[in-house]
């Protein structure tokens, strides 16, 4: 009888449970240069926004519904600094 791929990697793990573990670090080798180097990518390109920008340099995601209204200023101002 064959198991599904999670039912077998939960039983392998129940019978090697170290080798979670190793899995883990392994992972984490693996994945930090990566950060770091996105870090130090980020930290190169990055700038921040200016009044003279297009709208949309503005945010992380777009959000076109949102460009017409902003551009207009006729967005409420928060009383709050």
């Amino acid at each position: 009888m064959l198991l599904p791929v999670p039912e077998l990697l939960e039983a392998y793990l129940v019978a090697y449970p170290r080798a979670a573990d190793r899995r883990a670090r392994r992972g984490a080798q693996l994945h930090e240069p990566q950060l770091a180097a996105l870090t130090w990518l980020a930290r190169l390109v990055a700038a921040d926004p200016h009044p003279e920008d297009p709208l949309e340099a503005w945010f992380d995601a777009p959000c076109p519904a949102a460009w017409p209204r902003l551009a207009s200023g006729r967005c409420a101002r928060s009383s709050r600094s």
